[in-house]
């Protein structure tokens, strides 16, 4: 009778052993790594609406030849909507301004004349200020409020008031500014030199919250753009299809922040520390940090959720090997006492 529950009681213990091993095994398991390439697109099937200028609009892409292909894929907006299997419209046109200096052609109005067909994109994304440097149109002042008058005979007040149109128009949409890259060979107003302009804008998008992507300040995309020459610029001025096969994932990589939330205004960015700043670390301080960073490294390797030194992983192992033990030692002495009473 006691061999019948010892054997029982064995058996209890080693399945417990085998439940207790199976929970420790997936804390030794080393977390897969994200599949980046599955990662969802978050523009995928989004409807969007681009306006702007002639750079908007591609004019001078033709000269590169994409418009041989007799696919309506021009300019950013078109590769943009055909990479990510967007549905969507490019809404820019040729001397188009943010303020009245070219008359009716505002940029404002293509919202508006949208509006009376559709205004329901997922995304908004509005470009200008080239035409406004080109006429030398004045900058004007930012106002205090969001509800105006806006002097649209001034850039500042033609940009509110697209910003307020806009918002007020398009209600369910995500906004978009992109700020035109550098032009440092064009010869018209003040093209060679839209500092001023660019300011403005900045100090309007975040006034407003509208998300702004800041290729005037952007090094990168300037020195790859070539400004001096005509190998990207077909004027100094207008891309080309290589010159937006340059700009364009710029322009994508922004949208997708935008897209899922990971945009931030760079006055949002945690400011470096004067003291941070001001001390450069000795040879001897750098050799320490890197040091300590290599130990981290090394226990965070081991030590984290999932390595083979986490304390969870520890515990779940001992009080396997206890369990397995006292099982054994159960089912041994069952199996002797049992060997004893036979050879009775």
């Amino acid at each position: 009778m006691f061999a019948v529950r010892r054997m029982r009681l064995s058996c209890i213990l080693l399945l417990a052993f085998l439940m207790s091993f199976l929970c420790a095994v997936p804390a030794f398991a080393e977390e897969a790594p994200a599949d980046d390439a599955a990662a969802e697109n978050p523009l995928e099937g989004k409807s969007v609406l681009f306006v702007g200028d002639s750079i908007c609009e591609a004019i001078c892409e033709a000269a590169g030849g994409r418009w041989e292909t007799g696919k309506a894929i021009t300019g950013w907006a078109g590769r943009i909507i055909e990479n990510n299997g967007m549905t969507g419209l490019n809404l820019g046109k040729s001397g188009a301004s943010v303020s009245n200096c070219r008359g009716a052609n505002m940029v404002v109005n293509q919202l508006a004349a949208q509006s009376q067909v559709n205004t329901d994109f997922d995304y908004v994304i509005m470009h200008g200020g080239v035409n406004d440097a080109w006429d030398s149109a004045p900058v004007g002042e930012i106002t205090e409020g969001f509800d105006g008058p806006f002097i649209y005979s001034t850039f500042a007040g033609g940009l509110e008031d697209m910003f307020q149109y806009a918002k007020n128009t398009y209600p369910d949409a995500q906004f978009g500014f992109i700020i035109n890259f550098q032009l440092p060979k064009a010869t018209y107003g003040k093209l060679s030199d839209m500092t001023e302009y660019v300011d403005m804008t900045i100090q309007i998008c975040e006034k407003w919250g509208i998300p702004y992507l800041d290729l005037y300040n952007n090094e990168s995309i300037n020195e790859e753009l070539k400004g001096t020459t005509t190998t990207y610029l077909h004027d100094y001025i207008h891309p080309n299809k290589d010159g937006y096969d340059v700009i364009t994932p710029y322009v994508e990589d922004w949208m997708k922040t935008v897209a899922d939330g990971t945009y931030k205004f760079p006055s949002e960015e945690p400011a470096e520390s004067p003291d941070d700043a001001s001390e450069e670390p000795s040879e001897a301080e750098s050799d320490a940090v890197a040091e300590s960073a290599d130990a981290s490294d090394d226990t965070s390797e081991t030590s984290s959720e999932g390595g083979w030194f986490s304390v969870g992983s520890v515990v779940s192992l001992v009080i396997s090997i206890l369990v397995l033990i006292a099982a054994v030692a159960v089912l041994t002495f069952t199996l002797l006492q049992r060997r004893k009473n036979r050879s009775k």
